[in-house]
């Protein structure tokens, strides 16, 4: 099956989640905890390709250009860093709506 082979890619054991459910829960967790690393990083080189498949295309590389990337750069890894929380805070309101019917 497709989730155990990715469960064994994470370094988890598959045969400890008993249902199918339960082994997607634990795959998307383990892929979560990667998150607040891995997607600042991501994001971070976006601008950089963009930058160099603009400079290979025959593109003029401007100082403009450059400090345009940097910054793109630095506010991506800021919003990399704070999208996993934020998308954590969203879903504990909906629980928190979910179990109290939006009331506290």
């Amino acid at each position: 099956m497709f989730v155990d082979m990715l469960l064994k890619l994470l370094g988890e054991n598959p045969s400890q989640y008993q249902s199918n459910g339960d082994k997607w829960i634990a795959f998307f967790v383990s892929i979560w905890g990667y998150s607040t690393i891995v997607l600042p990083i991501i994001l971070a080189i976006v601008p950089w390709i963009w930058f160099i498949w603009h400079k290979k295309r025959g593109g003029v590389i401007t100082k403009k250009k450059i400090v345009f990337t940097m910054i793109v750069s630095i506010l991506l890894i800021w919003l990399g860093c704070n999208l996993p929380w934020w998308i954590m805070e969203i879903i504990g309101g909906f629980a928190v709506r979910g179990t109290y019917g939006g009331q506290l």
